[in-house]
C-alpha cells in the first residue's frame, strides 16, 4: 500500500532535480543584424504620425491603433497591392 506513494515521491524528486539540467539554455549566439522594414504611410502628401499605442481609453481599455493625421480630403493610398474585403 505504501509503494505507490513512495514511488510518486521518488519520481517527483528525480524529476525536480534532473529536468532543469535539460532545460538549461545553450550559449547565446552572436546577435544578427536587425531586419529593417520600410514604413509606408498610405496617405498622399504630408502626414503626421502619432504613437499612442497603449494609451488609456474609457472603460479600462487601451488604444491598440496607429494614428496617421493629414489635412481633409487628402487621398488615402494603398500601402501594397491587393484587395480589401
Amino acid at each position: 500500500m505504501l509503494r505507490k506513494p513512495l514511488f510518486v515521491v521518488i519520481f517527483l524528486a528525480i524529476s525536480m532535480t534532473a529536468l532543469p539540467a535539460f532545460a538549461q539554455e545553450s550559449e547565446p549566439s552572436e546577435p544578427s543584424e536587425p531586419e529593417i522594414y520600410p514604413i509606408v504611410f498610405p496617405v498622399g502628401g504630408e502626414v503626421r504620425y502619432t504613437d499612442t499605442w497603449g494609451a488609456p481609453r474609457s472603460g479600462g481599455r487601451s488604444h491598440h491603433g496607429v494614428d496617421m493625421l493629414a489635412e481633409k480630403m487628402v487621398p488615402v493610398l494603398a500601402a501594397a497591392s491587393g484587395t480589401v474585403g
